[in-house]
Formats: structure tokens, sequence, C-alpha cells
């Protein structure tokens, strides 16, 4: 794991924005992957540690994390932090969403963009959760979510969850078919399902942290 690169961002995200309140959990882990991927287009020598998960990317690091370790090249840095100014003007001019949407046009997977298109119609639709649409979806519009998250997944790739995922699929759609669709039941058979699929997810697909550091970040001791 790099900690260098990753101390140092750090310490610059805080300095840049010259606030003592911290960052939100959710948009530390985006704007990390956000200058990963800009420093990246900048040619400079930053490798931030991170892996997908549930909702998008996750790096070992949470707003209330003291950086312990830092590069030690100036010209580096001062590149870096102009990296970071940029990524921190995107957040504060768009949004949490729109670093969101950007961070899933790289998804290593389709599936991952319409689960979430998914899981969006879903929290829509539930009274305790956000509404990321001005309408509830139809029950029509979430059917096809639900059949795009399907085709869409990797069986190639994870052959091993092809039992999990018809298991998945029945659930959720025999609720959609049912009279009253409980938006809390298909909250779970969702979010269980993909929860199980997004471990193994995480770990064959990590920057810079190997698959014991991911289950540990995770909090999975093995």
């Amino acid at each position: 794991m790099n900690r260098e690169d990753l101390g140092t961002t750090l310490r610059l995200l805080n300095r840049e924005r010259g606030t003592a309140d911290a960052l939100p959990k959710k948009s530390l882990h985006k704007l990390l992957y956000r200058i990963d991927v800009k420093s990246a287009e900048r040619n400079l020598d930053i490798s931030i540690p991170y892996y997908w998960y549930l909702f998008g990317t996750v790096s070992p690091a949470t707003p209330s994390t003291v950086p312990s370790a830092s590069i030690n090249e100036p010209e580096l840095e001062d590149r870096l932090r102009s990296v970071v100014s940029d990524a921190l003007s995107e957040y504060y001019e768009h949004g949490l969403e729109w670093l969101t949407d950007r961070m899933y046009d790289d998804a290593p997977y389709q599936v991952q963009r319409d689960f979430r298109e998914l899981d969006k119609k879903i929290r829509t639709l539930h009274t305790e959760y956000h509404d990321f649409f001005e309408v509830d979806p139809s029950r029509e519009s979430v059917l096809s979510s639900v059949h795009d998250t399907f085709e869409s997944f990797p069986n190639d790739r994870f052959p091993e969850y092809d039992r999990p995922l018809i298991k998945w699929y029945n659930a959720v759609t025999r609720e959609l078919h049912s009279h009253s669709p409980d938006p809390s039941r298909l909250m779970t058979v969702n979010v269980t399902f993909w929860r199980i699929f997004a471990l193994e997810l995480a770990q064959r697909h990590a920057q810079g942290m190997s698959p014991e550091e991911v289950r540990g970040n995770l909090g999975i001791l093995v």
C-alpha cells in the first residue's frame, strides 16, 4: 500500500479546504478516487490505494485519519496540490452526485452501473431514503432495471455467483409482481445479494492493496 501518496494527498486536502470541518466519508472516498484519476491524466507518479465495493470506490482512510507518511519530493507535491485543488473545485461546483457519476464511468463492469440505477429507484420508493427522482419509478421501470442488472452480470468472470444471482432475480421479481410491493423487502434482498458479490469484487479490483488488506479494511478477519 502506498502510504506516502495517500498521506500527502490527505494532508493537501485538509490544507486546501481551509476548514476544520471533516469531509463526509462518502465525499472523501470519491474525492480521493477523482484525485487519483486526475493525477494519472497529468502523468503524476501518484497512486492512491482504493478498491471497488458496494457503491463505488473505497480508500483506506476516514475523515479522521491523521496522515502518518508523506512523499519527499517538493515538485511532485506542488503538482499534486494543483490536482487536489481542481478536484475540490469540481466537488464544490458540481456536488457529490457528479463525482459519483464520473467515478462510475470507470467501473470495471456494466452491472455496477445497472445496479446503481436499480438501487436509486428502490431507494426513491422507500420513505426513509433520499429521493433520486421527482416522481416515484413505476413497477415496470424498476423491473426493467432488474432485467438490465441480471443481463449485464459478468457470469463468465464470476461463475460461482450463478445461483445467488438467480435467487436474487427470482426474489426481486416475485416481490415486484406482488399486489403491493414492499420497498423495505426490495431493499433487503437487493443489498444482501450485492454485498455478497461486492466482497469478491473488492478483492479482485483493488489498486495498491492486497486482498488481505482489503478484507482488513472491511473489518473481515480471516
